[in-house]
């Protein structure tokens, strides 16, 4: 899998209206502040075909800010059945825990509360 990185990170020049994983976490974020981002490796379908990771110095492993997950996950990709093409990963906010959801391929940003709450859970 070849990834080429959107040049933009601040959601200018329509970079905003473009399917990248970086659009589909803040969607999932909200209006809310992420404390911090995680990466474990990249899913199985990423890797070229001598098995190299397709993100370059992903740091796995290592708590960062948004700021800096940014970089990473600011490319366009396809978010439907197949090969999963993002990173797995955990986001914090101050009242939910977003992962990667993937089902057959279908890739999407999901969470759960932060802490028990009352309330009723959703289906993935």
């Amino acid at each position: 899998m070849s990834i080429t990185f959107l040049h933009d990170i601040s959601g200018s020049n329509n970079d905003d209206e473009k399917i990248t994983p970086l659009n589909d976490l803040l969607k999932e974020i909200g209006n809310e502040e992420c404390i911090g981002i995680i990466f474990s490796e990249e899913a199985w379908g990423m890797q070229d075909e001598d098995g190299n990771p397709s993100i370059p110095d992903l740091p796995i492993g290592k708590l960062i800010s948004l700021l800096e997950a940014k970089k990473y996950l600011n490319y366009e990709y396809d978010n439907g059945f197949g090969s999963p093409e993002v990173p797995n990963l955990y986001a914090w906010t101050p009242t939910r825990v977003i992962f990667i959801h993937e089902y057959d391929g279908s890739t999407k940003f999901v969470s759960v509360p932060r802490n028990p709450i009352t309330c009723i859970p959703e289906s993935a």
